[in-house]
């Protein structure tokens, strides 16, 4: 009998150390022996009588020690039920706990263990209090755990599970959400155990806790210290993924892939959706939506039960969407709808966005209608009010849109989409042309820290300042912004703009030497924008009454300009003739004489063809295009010297009376015209000569009288006495 007591103690003392899979994170039990058992049996004659309390104790450590846990818990808690005061009851109720604690029946080895560790005599309390903490925490005790294990290092700091129950700690405090307590518990336990086997384990969930508390570059120092050191260690798949974590939070998102794609290599098939999964959303981060979509397809598609299977489907519909591949979005983002009722919402708003892509810009507002009126609101409100209000928007309901995003930005200051609101609010202002209002948004947009919006703010209220003909303030601007392009295109529309305002403001040279670079650029003669800038600079090289050069510009800019061209063709014609080219004047402007009469530079190109006709002694030629205008709503300043050449065409071919009336016509009508004072002397000299020597009396008289100080009121004097 006395052997088999001591069987028992040694298959007690040398409990199974066994793995116990818990939160994801393996970790081992501590070792569980046999209590000092001191039963009669193991003093007394062999041949001594045994009474029937220690022949049930006895028959239940022979179950113990064949591994039969399970019956020897009944039979221990069969002795105890019927002698709860016997002296071995403490060992007993301390066996009941190890079968429990072997069960993975923990609640039950909690309950035995806690009478046992009030026993003064019991002699094994490091042991079982190693054994209370372990149960603790596998029954997500953690608090209580972390405190039963605390109680151990401190009260028996020789004994030999110290080193467990302060790895174990550490495990406590980050389960139970101190993370900070459990960061200091992991340097504290490196520092005291530098060799220990549970270094990994430490090491590992330090950086867990350091992760947690946002200390990303510290929990990335931690899980590379543990890949350098522990190669091969339990915790090496999750500390390659956290690793990348901790570097993607970093905002090192390539080098995060690198850890990816790394742990998607190692991983056996059951881990590698976590891989796939963790290296797909990162390359959405970096735009790399093509091999995102492949990457989540795969965690969708191969591994369906996984616990990322269901968000890997939701980002694989936006990763569609984000590459263009509407239909493939609509498809993926329906079904996550249909099917995931934790991701419906945000599936439609993906739905939302293929409509918005697809420029279905009614059908999107409903849907987001829909998701704002959802009850409870949907975590994403605030992105659906601002796409709803975009679609407005772009339904070119500006007036209406203007009033959404105001009033998003006053329900929502605080928002990372607050200087989005503000921007397309100044947007919409600017397109109603009311460019004061658009300017005090972009001001505001100004004001708040750098966003996405920071620079199409600047662009457009540079814009806002150019169409409120502040000239120097939107100089300013675009030079600011000509600064920071880093796109060449950009950068030649910006300086075009500053050509512009010095263009606008008068300052010909300056606008010159603006605009004459980005007209030599490649880039302007195909971008029917960047085009205009020949125009302008043909025009203040024009101004400055530099007509060769201004002629080339103009012809260079009718090479390559598509569209209505008739303005610049008018300015060539006219460069070319204070280039005294009068030849090409004329072959320039003949075609636009053919235009239609009502067009502005049409008017222009007839009389300035006119002229050229009729100092050619081509007077019919000339009478032809001058009659166009006549016949026109022609406005003051072209009608009088229309009307007034035509009179001295009248007037050598010796159509006095002709003359006469045009030239009446041109004093009458036009009095405030250059021309009208001699068109008036001149009609009486043409009365006079039509023979019709009353009214060319009145005529002169007239003109003698009403203008005084003209160099012809002494002739019109003469030739009135002459008449008379």
């Amino acid at each position: 009998m006395k052997s088999s007591l001591t069987e028992w103690r040694r298959a007690l003392r040398l409990a199974c150390v066994a793995s116990a899979a818990f939160t994801g994170v393996a970790f081992a039990k501590p070792d569980a022996a046999a209590p000092n058992v001191r039963l009669a049996a193991d003093s007394a004659p062999q041949s001594q009588e045994v009474d029937a309390a220690t022949k049930k104790l006895m028959a239940a450590h022979g179950l113990f020690q064949r591994g039969l846990f399970k019956l020897a818990a009944d039979g221990y808690r069969e002795f105890l039920a019927q002698n709860p005061q016997h002296p071995e009851a403490t060992n007993a109720r301390y066996a009941l706990a190890v079968c429990a604690y072997r069960l993975n029946d923990y609640p039950a080895a909690i309950e035995s263990i806690g009478p046992v560790l009030k026993d003064a005599k019991f002699e094994q309390k490091d042991e079982a209090l190693a054994v209370l903490g372990y149960c603790q925490l596998a029954g997500k005790q953690y608090d209580a755990a972390q405190n039963t294990f605390a109680d151990l290092v401190v009260k028996y700091p020789k004994s030999k599970h110290v080193e467990s129950a302060s790895v174990y700690q550490v495990q406590a405090l980050n389960l139970g959400k101190k993370h900070e307590a459990a960061a200091t518990a992991a340097a504290e336990f490196a520092k005291n155990f530098p060799k220990s086997a549970e270094r990994p384990t430490a090491l590992y969930f330090e950086a867990l806790s350091l992760r947690a508390l946002g200390r990303n570059e510290e929990a990335a120092a931690a899980l590379t210290q543990l890949n350098q050191d522990h190669p091969d260690s339990k915790y090496k798949l999750d500390a390659i993924l956290l690793l990348g974590q901790s570097l993607d939070a970093q905002g090192k998102t390539d080098a995060a892939i690198e850890q990816y794609r790394q742990m998607l290599a190692l991983a056996p098939e059951a881990r590698k959706a976590d891989a796939h999964y963790s290296l797909g959303v990162a390359l959405y981060k970096t735009g790399k939506y093509e091999e995102a979509a492949k990457e989540l397809g795969a965690v969708a598609t191969d591994s369906p039960t996984s616990p990322y299977a269901k968000p890997a489907k939701l980002q694989q519909g936006l990763a569609q969407l984000a590459i263009g591949k509407t239909a493939d979005a609509r498809r993926t983002l329906s079904a996550v709808a249909q099917d995931d009722a934790a991701r419906a919402a945000d599936a439609q708003s993906g739905l939302a966005q293929c409509d918005i892509a697809d420029k279905k810009f009614d059908s999107a507002r409903n849907t987001l209608d829909s998701l704002a009126q959802l009850q409870p609101p949907p975590p994403n409100l605030a992105q659906v009010l601002l796409d709803r209000a975009v679609c407005v928007m772009e339904l070119g309901k500006f007036e209406d849109a203007a009033g959404e995003f105001q009033s998003f930005a006053g329900k929502y200051p605080r928002s990372p989409q607050f200087s989005e609101a503000v921007y397309r609010q100044a947007f919409c202002l600017h397109k109603l042309g009311k460019y004061e209002q658009s300017h005090a948004a972009c001001e505001q947009v100004a004001k708040l820290p750098a966003s996405e919006m920071t620079t199409p703010a600047a662009e457009l209220d540079a814009e806002n300042l150019f169409l409120l003909a502040k000239y120097p303030e939107a100089q300013k601007a675009f030079t600011s912004l000509a600064a920071g392009a880093k796109d060449d295109t950009a950068k030649l529309r910006y300086q075009f703009r500053q050509g512009q305002c010095e263009y606008f403001a008068g300052n010909y040279d300056r606008a010159v030497a603006l605009l004459e670079p980005v007209s030599q650029d490649p880039l302007a003669a195909k971008s029917p924008d960047l085009q205009q800038a020949i125009f302008l600079l043909g025009d203040a090289l024009l101004q400055q009454k530099k007509h060769e050069e201004a002629a080339g510009a103009f012809k260079k800019y009718l090479a390559s300009a598509k569209g209505e061209k008739r303005e610049a063709q008018c300015k060539l014609g006219l460069a070319q003739i204070g280039a005294k080219d009068s030849d090409a004047a004329k072959k320039t402007l003949a075609p636009l004489t053919q235009g239609p009469p009502d067009d502005p530079w049409v008017q222009r190109a007839l009389i300035e063809y006119g002229q050229l006709c009729y100092n050619a002694k081509q007077p019919d030629e000339a009478a032809k295009a001058l009659g166009k205008l006549a016949n026109a709503n022609t406005p003051a300043d072209l009608a009088a010297p229309a009307t007034y050449l035509l009179g001295w065409i009248d007037f050598d071919a010796k159509r006095y009376a002709q003359a006469a009336e045009k030239w009446k016509t041109v004093g009458e009508n036009y009095p405030k015209h250059a021309l009208a004072a001699d068109a008036s002397f001149q009609s009486g000299v043409a009365l006079k000569e039509a023979g019709k020597p009353d009214e060319a009396l009145a005529a002169l008289q007239n003109f003698a009288a009403s203008h005084p100080e003209s160099p012809n009121a002494f002739k019109a004097r003469q030739l009135a006495a002459a008449v008379l």
